[in-house]
């Protein structure tokens, strides 16, 4: 009988350790932090200096934990270390029109696979970088977390050719990547628009703008500078 105990009780202790230990706004997953509140992720990663890898998924779907376990191994759990803050966003608590999340995934219309991963840029915390959905190879994650780091040996992240200007009422943007999510900031860094650009140019219609200069940028990691008049 205590040979029982003791096998119940060491099989729930490895249960604990490999889905985590949740204690309210984090949890230990994989043996990393992970934040499970939006505004307790972006004040950790303020105060580390560094950006937050956001999952947004269940927690019962393998796709989602699939994910979160090639996140906590290498070669990309010393990427995350270095340059990342973990969150977890769990749908059974927050919804995609939930204000945790609602910020990120506004420009998916339609379903959303799980689960919806993204950099979140703690300067401006509404700018996601890279957002993707689904099940995601080893070899593009870590293309997606080296992209967004500054370390030289890093491709750099002009190399592609960007095209962006204003024609009548357009916005003109032309380079080689074929999907990636484009904002719009006023100097002050308000977002003016966010869309998704699914095409290696694209025009976009401007007459909502304000007038004055305007910042566009990339979730492929360019920014440029129109003017709108």
């Amino acid at each position: 009988m205590i040979q029982i105990k003791y096998l119940i009780s060491l099989v729930f202790v490895l249960f604990i350790a490999e889905a985590g230990a949740q204690t309210g706004d984090s949890e230990k997953y994989g043996g990393m932090t992970w934040y499970l509140k939006r505004s307790v992720a972006l004040d950790a990663a303020r105060s580390e200096g560094k950006q937050v890898f956001m999952v947004w998924g269940r927690t019962t779907c393998s796709i989602t934990t699939d994910v979160r376990r090639k996140l906590v191994k290498e070669p990309l759990r010393s990427i995350i270390s270095e340059h990342y803050i973990l969150w977890f966003s769990d749908y059974e608590k927050y919804n995609r029109y939930s204000t945790e999340v609602s910020d990120y995934l506004s420009v998916f219309s339609g379903y959303i696979a799980f689960p919806a991963i993204c950099i979140i840029d703690t300067f401006d915390v509404k700018v996601a970088y890279g957002l993707r959905t689904g099940a995601q190879e080893v070899n593009d994650l870590q293309a997606m977390l080296n992209q967004y780091v500054g370390n030289d040996h890093f491709e750099n992240k002009e190399k592609a050719s960007v095209n962006v200007y204003v024609s009548g009422k357009n916005l003109v943007i032309k380079n080689d990547i074929y999907d990636e999510i484009v904002s719009v900031f006023t100097m002050s860094g308000s977002l003016v628009d966010r869309f998704r650009k699914v095409e290696y140019g694209i025009n976009r219609n401007i007459s909502a703008y304000a007038k004055g200069i305007l910042v566009v940028t990339g979730s492929s990691g360019w920014s440029k500078k129109i003017v709108v008049e």
